[in-house]
């Protein structure tokens, strides 16, 4: 995709202007971790891959449950971890889904041992 000036860039993707579509962005994955509110940093080849196709697959999934999301193309095959998007304004909401305890939650949760495994999942739900 032609990707224009950088917008924002997070913990794990990059958007991106699309030239001639001031309502489009250009959302890449890339293949970065973060653990710790970010103070934990690493790479895992072809996480941006995977990243890319399980967003694009939940997008187009609930696109055609009849819920609208900013979803337009892109995320899977060859298109380099790069998804089209239509702008909009983030919800500052980030949601955890813990199947093993540790760092945060194990520290917010005194009486589990880290590396416990948690069944059910737990999911929690932050304000970014």
């Amino acid at each position: 995709m032609n990707k224009g000036n950088e917008v924002a860039r997070g913990k794990t993707k990059v958007l991106y202007e699309n030239p001639g579509h001031a309502d489009q962005l250009v959302v890449v994955q890339t293949d970065n971790i973060s653990a710790g509110d970010g103070a934990r940093r690493n790479e895992i080849a072809g996480k941006g891959r995977l990243a890319a196709q399980t967003t694009a697959r939940v997008f187009r999934l609930l696109n055609l449950c009849g819920l609208p999301t900013h979803y337009l193309s892109g995320g899977e095959d060859d298109d380099n971890n790069e998804m089209l998007v239509r702008r909009a304004n983030m919800l500052p909401l980030e949601v955890v889904v813990r199947g093993v305890a540790a760092g945060s939650f194990v520290r917010r949760n005194p009486g589990i041992a880290r590396g416990m495994l948690l069944v059910p999942r737990v999911i929690e739900f932050f304000l970014k």
